[in-house]
């Protein structure tokens, strides 16, 4: 299958350089206030978002922990922009985690469908850890992007012997990244190997580059530390079969 390399260039550009939601102007995404009513109402009656469009969820509820974008590839090939493939054809599902009322420990989740740019279905359940349990046909490739709030810092990790861990259960890697989650997952059409991103930051706090852990089952298959500017293909390389 042929697929318009450009649009996912762009939209794994949008995914690892951040310039997303999280660039929204501070009066355009809900307050605290906002999103705790918006929440509740919408615990109790889902009717309240369902037909809503994506700016209205991200205006009365803030940005998600995570989103989750569908991405049918034969839409990518009918899509003029990635504006249309990303607002028009993309099946999204966008993670709010809720807080228990006695803590702020965080057990479950609201889960915001949305199909065609609207809201088609709200569920609440267990806050899942990863995107192992979300599953489709082959004819996909699914993406999750959380907010952008990298911990890891780059020096840390540019002095790490990459070399030693290929092949071996990623957990091993993982232990030496503390309890630091990653930015980025993709899944690619066969489900067998995905890619995790975790962005690094300079001692700045800007973020320049990114870890990127290529995985099969449960091994690595590689690591590579890569500049926002020039990882697209390299993580395209990794995900897309024809």
């Amino acid at each position: 299958m042929k697929i318009k390399i450009s649009l996912l260039i762009t939209i794994m550009s949008i995914l690892v350089a951040g310039c997303s939601i999280n660039n929204k102007e501070d009066n355009y995404v809900a307050d605290s206030v906002t999103k705790q009513k918006t929440m509740t109402k919408v615990q109790n009656d889902a009717s309240e978002i369902i037909d809503k469009d994506y700016d209205y969820v991200i205006k009365n509820m803030g940005i998600p922990r995570s989103i989750f974008y569908y991405i049918n590839l034969s839409d990518v090939e009918k899509s003029k922009t990635v504006e249309e493939l990303i607002d028009e054809k993309t099946f999204k599902v966008l993670t709010y985690p809720k807080n228990t009322e006695d803590s702020n420990i965080e057990k479950s989740a609201l889960y915001i469908s949305l199909e065609d740019n609207k809201v088609i279905d709200v569920e609440t359940r267990g806050l899942l850890e990863g995107s192992e349990e979300v599953s489709t046909d082959d004819s996909y490739i699914i993406i999750e992007k959380r907010r952008e709030e990298a911990k890891l810092l780059s020096k840390d990790i540019e002095g790490l012997d990459f070399k030693k861990y290929m092949g071996v259960n990623i957990k091993d890697f993982e232990s030496l990244l503390g309890d630091n989650s990653y930015d980025f997952k993709i899944f690619d059409k066969s489900r067998k190997e995905n890619v995790i991103g975790y962005l690094l930051k300079e001692d700045s706090g800007e973020i320049k580059k990114a870890l990127v852990i290529s995985k099969e089952g449960k091994n690595i298959k590689n690591i590579k530390i890569i500049d926002k500017k020039s990882s697209v293909n390299s993580i395209l390389g990794s995900i897309i079969r024809d």
